[in-house]
């Protein structure tokens, strides 16, 4: 996900969270953790200053992008929280 201001850009990375880098040196700037029980994407949103993304636990974070504190906890779950392809 390209930031607002297209100097940063958020991805899962697959092991243990999201990722921040600077744009376009792809610095490796700052990361957001959380437990992952499955490794798959997990998709990744912005809203003002904050990076929303899914989770295989049931829960959808929300973290502060100026701080990296973890702001909120949002349950999505519905019975499976693991998919198996």
């Amino acid at each position: 996900m390209l930031s607002f201001n297209e100097q940063s850009l958020f991805i899962s990375n697959l092991l243990s969270g999201i990722d921040q880098y600077r744009l376009p040196s792809m610095e490796r700037t700052r990361s957001y953790s959380y437990p992952i029980l499955c490794n798959y994407m997990m998709q990744v949103s912005l809203f003002d200053n904050e990076v929303v993304m899914g989770g295989d636990d049931g829960f959808a974070r929300v973290f502060d992008i100026r701080t990296r504190r973890l702001t909120q906890m949002l349950d999505h779950s519905h019975g499976e929280q693991c998919a198996v392809a």
